[in-house]
């Protein structure tokens, strides 16, 4: 599940970062721009991979033959950043799922019968993505995010002291579990759920 994440938030994360102008997939031609992508996915995400292998993993990803290195906004560049997007994901997924078949053979893999298992090589191509949204979108908007943490703290407060009626399957979901962890992950389920107008109107509710 972990890994799931992280391959749909990178991939996403740069493809909204490509659109809206943040960052130029051709940017990452560029030794310096490439050099602090690197350092930041080093110290932020991927810190037992060395530098050597980031700056591989970067060089992977930009001479990929479906690496985008220009949008301008046409239906042609956008379907293209579609196809990058999808077949990014297929990269990720599919690396992994052949060194986890690898270490297993191809018996069933049944819950705690297996481990996941990522390469290095896979694991330094996403920190890399990670690292490019971390420095062309996030780092310049650090009281923004705080701001939108704080936002999710309190309605997750709120909703566990009852402050805020959950949706009916959350709600028929809490009815059932009297289990504070259950509840919880009950709770972080209705949150994920919503838009980001629907969270900012639930914590003024709140509040009202």
């Amino acid at each position: 599940m972990d890994w799931a994440d992280d391959v749909a938030y990178c991939v996403h994360d740069l493809e909204d970062a490509i659109v809206s102008g943040a960052f130029s997939p051709c940017a990452l031609s560029d030794s310096g721009q490439r050099a602090d992508v690197v350092a930041t996915a080093g110290s932020l995400y991927a810190s037992d991979i060395d530098t050597a292998a980031l700056e591989e993993a970067a060089d992977r990803v930009r001479y990929l033959e479906f690496w985008l290195h220009d949008y301008d906004q046409s239906a042609r560049s956008l379907g293209a950043l579609k196809s990058m997007t999808s077949k990014l994901i297929r990269r990720f997924c599919s690396s992994a799922q052949a060194a986890t078949r690898r270490q297993y053979g191809d018996r069933p893999l049944l819950r705690y019968r297996a481990d996941l298992v990522v390469p290095i090589r896979t694991r330094a191509e996403v920190a890399v993505l990670k690292a490019i949204t971390y420095v062309h979108v996030m780092r310049g908007n650090t009281d923004r995010y705080e701001w939108e943490r704080r936002v999710i703290s309190d309605v997750v407060e709120g909703l566990l002291q009852g402050r805020h009626p959950l949706q009916p399957p959350f709600q028929h979901a809490w009815d059932e579990s009297e289990d504070p962890q259950r509840r919880l992950r009950i709770v972080i389920d209705q949150v994920a759920s919503l838009t980001d107008l629907s969270i900012v109107r639930w914590r003024e509710e709140m509040v009202a």
